[in-house]
């Protein structure tokens, strides 16, 4: 949101009732803009917004719909993205005939329910695509050309390509062989857009430079074997990416140049095919496995040269359930979802032993769970397998101590098949979602201010100046794989 003479007026206002006013009160304080710029807030991919100062365990529980803005497709499975005065999000129809990046402005959550259509909209092939990275002015989107088109396509365009509905072009695109899922966002580190590509037997990790052009070339490509199904992380100077093989492979950043390739540094085994995205932080990389384990490993791996590390520690969810989320880091708690059973959990950073057990858990909704995002405080996860339990719950991260079980500060509904992963920034949630047969919307989320309706939380209340758009129909996209089978007891 733009810093103006109205927000300061707005904000004296709100600062008199005790109400927040996002963005005009960080922009009045110098504190950074609003930004969630990648679908794990940071390349590290820890879920975790260290600036956010505004919503905190002290009043979220007031939170209600500040905006329900449509999208121009049916369904919308992957994270809103927060920067540049931007909120970025994509959508998509099923059968897959197109998907769409929208681009609105973050004023769409403002106070007064400015109008929420989106500033400039891009065609971004014909299927789910994935959350985007934001960096340099430019977004990053992976996505791929259709279940019989084996081609991925990462494109950059520019943050502000245009307004009033327009359509955009890419300012570079890169192509090359393989199959995608909108949980492959583009992760953006000093410079270079790691995606990985391919398929089962011909699989890469690959490193673009920002600055492109259309054809672009790799910097480097990192072997792999089956494929992965998360975005990459950066961290301790490595590249970190999940394979569909079971294994953690770690890069080290720069391995190779002219597109070379590089095989990887270290290794580590999650125990079971189809583990999730990684998450750097203080030194580990922690990894969710589809046998409902969390595993922790040495970030620099554990001193020899191409070796298969053993893990620093293994906790356990629940014995053969199913992690197929990716995992929060912030306040010395590590957080993932499972699958199987339900539940939120809050597992100790550094296990003083070989496993530890959670310090809290939270049941939220069976199967359907999002990666948690955290900030100042407060840990949010979408969940939801019917119109009954579809929403958002927010939880004080030190919520219970010795196992306990916690209940949420706040519910938020939002549409009627499972939000997106939830973004937090300058005192506004973001998620999208929607009804079962569309349009797929993007929702915000803020604290009451003066003259807005007393909406109850969750409560949905379209912004004026939100014009209805048709989507195409369909059902929502489950999981890009089926949760593989879980080993015998």
């Amino acid at each position: 949101m733009r810093f103006t003479r109205g927000n300061v007026v707005i904000a004296a206002i709100a600062a008199l009732a005790g109400l927040a006013v996002p963005s005009a009160t960080a922009a009045a304080s110098g504190a950074p803009p609003p930004s969630w710029p990648q679908a794990r807030y940071n390349a590290a991919a820890a879920g975790y917004n260290p600036h956010e100062t505004q919503l905190s365990v002290h009043n979220v529980s007031k939170l209600v719909t500040r905006a329900v803005a449509p999208l121009g497709q049916s369904y919308a499975a992957a994270a809103p993205v927060v920067a540049d005065g931007m909120v970025f999000i994509t959508a998509y129809s099923i059968p897959a005939t197109s998907a769409e990046l929208e681009a609105f402005p973050e004023s769409c959550g403002a106070p007064h329910g400015l109008s929420c259509s989106p500033l400039w909209t891009a065609t971004v092939g014909d299927v789910a695509p994935s959350s985007v990275a934001v960096a340099d002015g430019k977004v990053f989107v992976n996505t791929e050309g259709g279940p019989e088109n084996l081609t991925q396509m990462l494109s950059a365009y520019s943050v502000h390509c245009g307004t009033g509905g327009a359509s955009c072009s890419p300012i570079w695109t890169a192509t090359f062989h393989g199959r995608s899922y909108e949980s492959v966002a583009p992760t953006v580190a000093g410079g270079v857009v790691y995606v990985p590509v391919g398929k089962v037997g011909r699989a890469f990790l690959n490193a673009y430079p920002v600055n492109c052009s259309t054809h672009c070339h790799p910097l480097w490509r990192g072997t792999m074997v089956d494929g992965a199904e998360a975005s990459a992380a950066v961290g301790d100077g490595y590249v970190f990416v999940t394979d569909y093989d079971a294994q953690l492979y770690a890069f080290k950043v720069g391995c190779a140049r002219g597109g070379n390739l590089c095989s990887p540094a270290w290794s580590g085994s999650v125990g079971e095919n189809g583990p999730r995205g990684p998450a750097v932080d203080d030194g580990l990389v922690f990894v969710g496995s589809q046998n409902g384990d969390l595993y922790a490993f040495n970030a620099r791996g554990c001193g020899t040269v191409q070796s298969a590390c053993p893990p620093v520690w293994v906790d356990v969810t629940a014995r053969l359930k199913n992690i197929l989320a990716d995992p929060a880091v912030a306040y010395g708690l590590v957080f993932v979802t499972d699958y199987g059973n339900g539940n939120l959990y809050a597992f100790p950073e550094h296990c003083a032993s070989s496993s530890c057990p959670p310090v809290w858990k939270a049941f939220l909704a069976r199967q359907d769970l999002s990666d948690p995002a955290v900030a100042n405080g407060v840990v949010y996860v979408s969940e939801g397998s019917n119109a009954k339990n579809v929403g958002i719950d927010a939880f004080s991260v030190h919520c219970a101590t010795g196992a306990g079980t916690c209940t949420p500060l706040w519910h938020g509904t939002a549409g009627y098949y499972i939000p997106s992963g939830p973004a937090v920034a300058g005192g506004e949630l973001w998620a999208g979602s929607g009804p079962i047969n569309g349009p797929a919307n993007l929702y915000a989320f803020g604290l009451p201010v003066p003259h807005q309706s007393s909406a109850s939380p969750g409560e949905h209340s379209t912004s004026p100046g939100a014009s209805p758009r048709t989507p195409r129909p369909g059902t929502p996209r489950g999981p890009a794989r089926l949760p593989f089978p879980p080993s015998p007891a």
